[in-house]
């Protein structure tokens, strides 16, 4: 039997391992272990022995030129998967491929040029609304617009009061990711989320139906119509839980970007 060696690093308690301390302050836990033990080391989170890779390296090696070997759906917490479902977040080989390709017409060449006008439309009506206020927190304020932005070009969904609700109930989504006691309980943070995504599934299983009926030009629109080569096409089950990861991946990532943007033109004028 060949024998492998593990790289340095802790495992932590039994069962438990390091999890508190990730999920205390991710940043801090690879920050320090890095430190200690170099750009790729071991540990035990969410009850998993766990390998962490740090730098641009690491990432080439994971996302491009080993992608293969590596597994998202395995990889993810039980919470994502039960909160995003079959969703391409959760696929890998060729079922991602497959569904990549039925993915793109609506998120690729002329459709984005289409996306830009409204883009920029929702976004200066919240720069003339920061202006007003002049004192604010970016962090809410870009969340808030991104989800708007994110709603309208995936679901033709206008900034409005019901756009507010259906922003909160993204937010409670997100909240269970990373929760530590997963039992769907309407008073932890795992049932808010269970409920928040039943809510979010019904409306946009709804948006699906009537695009299904009468096309505009949003992006799920373009995903009712698209058919791969042979002429597949995605089910209503697959439309509904691409539309909830194009919205949950359209404003989240962004969100933290503009922050940080905002606090390093801040630090460095």
């Amino acid at each position: 039997m060949k024998s492998y060696q593990l790289p340095p690093g802790n495992f932590g308690l039994p069962v438990i391992g390091e999890t508190f301390s990730f999920v205390l302050d991710p940043y801090n836990f690879v920050n320090d272990r890095y430190r200690k033990y170099g750009s790729i080391f071991k540990s035990n989170i969410f009850g998993r022995p766990t390998v962490v890779m740090v730098g641009p390296e690491a990432v080439e090696f994971i996302l491009s030129s080993q992608m293969e070997n590596f597994s998202w759906r395995e990889g993810w917490p039980k919470n994502f998967k039960t909160l995003l479902g079959e969703s391409l977040f959760l696929q890998d080989g060729e079922e991602h491929r497959k569904n990549r390709r039925l993915m793109m017409p609506a998120l690729h060449g002329p459709a984005l040029a289409n996306y830009v006008a409204t883009m920029e439309d929702i976004t200066h009506s919240y720069l003339k609304k920061w202006e007003q206020k002049q004192q604010f927190t970016w962090f809410e304020e870009f969340k808030q617009l991104t989800f708007d932005i994110a709603s309208h070009l995936f679901l033709g969904t206008n900034p409005d009061s019901e756009n507010n609700r259906f922003s909160q109930l993204f937010k409670e989504l997100t909240n269970g990711f990373f929760a530590i006691n997963s039992l769907p309980l309407p008073f932890t943070k795992f049932g808010k989320a269970v409920a928040a995504r039943n809510q979010i599934l019904e409306h946009v299983t709804k948006v699906v139906r009537e695009r299904q009926q009468h096309p505009t030009k949003d992006a799920i629109s373009l995903l009712v119509q698209a058919k791969d080569e042979d002429g597949n096409s995605l089910s209503e089950k697959e439309l509904v839980a691409q539309a909830v990861l194009l919205l949950f991946a359209g404003h989240e990532t962004t969100t933290s970007m503009l922050t940080w943007l905002c606090v390093e033109l801040a630090r460095h004028p």
